[in-house]
């Protein structure tokens, strides 16, 4: 099982352009209570540009 996170990058301050992480799931609250559950979702995980630069930095020639 691996765990991954969406970091808060302050969209609402103007800091950065475009929605925060935290917009992607929908807040969910017990309705007895209102207390917020937890925001779980699942994704596929895919290299990056970092990884084929890293495959690319150690390719033999």
């Amino acid at each position: 099982v691996h765990q991954i996170g969406f970091p808060w990058h302050f969209g609402y301050q103007g800091l950065v352009r475009g929605g925060s992480a935290n917009d992607l799931v929908a807040l969910v609250a017990d309705p007895n209570v209102s207390i917020h559950e937890g925001k779980v979702l699942t994704c596929d995980i895919r290299p990056g540009r970092a990884a084929a630069r890293a495959r690319r930095d150690t390719d033999a020639p």
